[in-house]
């Protein structure tokens, strides 16, 4: 009788515990475009941890607006590099914290 009454609060308290780790999680997003305001579609957005090296880096392509997204990332310190052909590369440091969307729009420069 006893085991009939945890099996559904086991249950329950994994989906909770499911649930908050998803929402620890974080995402980043954010638009690419140049001086004049023109947007960069097809621009190579990656980050990679602060303290990780380049074999950890994640990529998106920006779309057809410029925007890129990113989903599912742990909350950390990364290294933020934007690329097209014909601009200079783009690299910064960005916090990313628990359950953040974390906008950041680049600016490249011709180059």
């Amino acid at each position: 009788m006893i085991a009939r009454r945890l099996a559904p609060a086991t249950l329950v308290a994994a989906a909770l515990l499911v649930l908050f780790a998803q929402e620890r999680l974080g995402t980043l997003t954010g638009y690419v475009s140049d001086a004049t305001g023109a947007v960069i579609p097809g621009a190579t957005v990656s980050i990679w941890p602060l303290n990780g090296n380049e074999s950890e880096k994640i990529s998106a392509i920006a779309g057809a607006s410029g925007g890129y997204l990113i989903r599912e990332l742990k909350p950390q310190h990364y290294w933020l590099q934007v690329e097209s052909e014909g601009f200079k590369s783009h690299k910064q440091e960005v916090e990313l914290k628990p359950g953040q969307t974390l906008r950041v729009d680049v600016v490249l420069e011709v180059g």
